[in-house]
């Protein structure tokens, strides 16, 4: 499972509103100077290390701090296996309150549904029919900055995986309630 973090046109950006030249955003991150250049001019295709140090160096040299998603994560997360019925789904909206899902085979992260799209399903239909793989997903490690913005560029929860597992699930309301 891939994780997913805000547009690489967003590194450019924020590093134009700090006032930090290519090379101190490099030297921070611990890429070469010409790296980060192809990657702003989008003719490089970088690695999941190299755009997550990145976006830490960025959230570093906002903040001053380095908060991560695992230190905002619910980690109580309710999920669904995708051989569970609609009824179930059903059952746990009512109960608890939530309207959307993570979806597991065999432990493992393979998509998500919303109660929304259970709407018309019939009660003894499996969830597995109406998985989507919409829901962005994030290391722990991942910046709390780069969490904010994929909950604002996408309006969905970010999953937080760890090895494929869902180890804790992060919304807006939940940042809201913490004041992050």
């Amino acid at each position: 499972m891939a994780y997913v973090f805000p547009s690489t046109e967003e590194i450019a950006r924020r590093r134009r509103l700090l006032g930090m030249s290519q090379s101190a955003l490099a030297n921070s991150a611990g890429i070469s100077q010409s790296l980060l250049a192809k990657i702003e001019k989008g003719k490089a295709n970088p690695s999941y290390a190299a755009v997550n140090a990145l976006f830490e160096a960025l959230d570093r040299r906002e903040t001053g701090e380095s908060k991560k998603a695992s230190d905002v994560m619910v980690r109580n997360v309710v999920m669904l296996n995708e051989h569970d019925k609609v009824s179930k789904a059903a059952k746990l909206v009512k109960e608890l309150k939530i309207s959307q899902f993570p979806i597991e085979r065999h432990g493992t992260y393979i998509g998500c549904v919303k109660s929304l799209d259970l709407l018309d399903a019939p009660k003894d239909e499996e969830v597995s029919s109406h998985i989507k793989n919409e829901f962005p997903t994030v290391g722990k490690e991942t910046s709390l900055n780069s969490v904010v913005v994929l909950l604002g560029d996408t309006k969905l929860p970010v999953i937080v995986l760890s090895k494929g597992k869902v180890v804790g699930i992060i919304t807006a309301d939940d940042l809201f309630y913490k004041k992050v």
